[in-house]
């Protein structure tokens, strides 16, 4: 393939009525967030207990037909993650958060880890307009960088987590975005002590994004352009696009 047609191809696919561009849009503004003082009612929300809701937001990293299955019942519903909780007294800030810099330093902390309080459990809540102008679309939450075993809450609902703190994961908002409102994205960090032998952090520490797609979409990373071959009167260029389709029969 050579780049006039190469060209040709991305025009085609941009102006394509059912690969419609992709529209991120930053989070990073206006959070309410909350340091748990007592983790007794957070217990039930400990990785070990919920691991099996958060293994199926991975499976795309999956090769093969073996895949995590989401449990059907229900993950114990957390207060912190409710739509009807007031958080007016939480305090207001601006993503990227390490609640761990803010210190103190106290020297009796164990290991060498900058004497900081990064451990413990903290919440993160904050309201997102969606308009009714985006209808039939898809939702996908990004998170680059949260430490640790974060679960995602979405108007009261359980919507996936990410136990790795040093990687950025995507999920799913969808099922559970009430088109033409105000949706509430609650998000519950867990750092257990003695869990690092260096300083990690603690929070939501790199920046966090709301893309909308439609149904049927190039997928994320999904444009692979390489060079097999080139000389001085031509270039053979290759292209792979990966197409999503969320839609469950198939699109033309």
């Amino acid at each position: 393939m050579n780049i006039k047609y190469m060209l040709l191809i991305v025009i085609i696919l941009t102006v394509s009525p059912p690969l419609q561009s992709r529209n991120r849009i930053s989070l990073n503004e206006d959070w309410k967030f909350q340091k748990l003082d007592s983790l007794d009612m957070d217990t039930l929300l400990n990785y070990a207990k919920i691991k099996k809701w958060i293994l199926p937001t991975g499976n795309n990293f999956l090769k093969g037909s073996i895949k995590y299955q989401l449990p059907e019942e229900n993950i114990q519903p957390a207060k912190f993650g409710q739509v009807t909780y007031d958080d007016s007294a939480w305090r207001t800030l601006d993503l990227p958060h390490d609640w761990g810099i803010e210190g103190p330093f106290i020297q009796d902390y164990a290991g060498e880890t900058g004497k900081l309080p990064w451990m413990g459990v903290a919440w993160y809540r904050k309201s997102i307009d969606i308009p009714a102008s985006d209808r039939n679309k898809e939702f996908i939450l990004e998170v680059e960088g949260a430490m640790s075993y974060a679960t995602v809450w979405v108007n009261g609902y359980f919507a996936g987590g990410w136990p790795y703190g040093y990687a950025s994961f995507q999920i799913n908002l969808t099922p559970y975005i009430n088109v033409g409102e105000k949706n509430l994205v609650a998000i519950r960090l867990d750092n257990p002590d003695n869990s690092s032998h260096w300083y990690p952090g603690g929070g939501i520490y790199r920046n966090v994004w709301l893309t909308k797609t439609a149904p049927v979409h190039i997928d994320q990373w999904g444009t692979f352009v390489t060079t097999s071959g080139i000389d001085k009167e031509a270039a053979h260029v290759d292209i792979e696009i990966n197409i999503r389709n969320t839609k469950k029969k198939v699109q033309r």
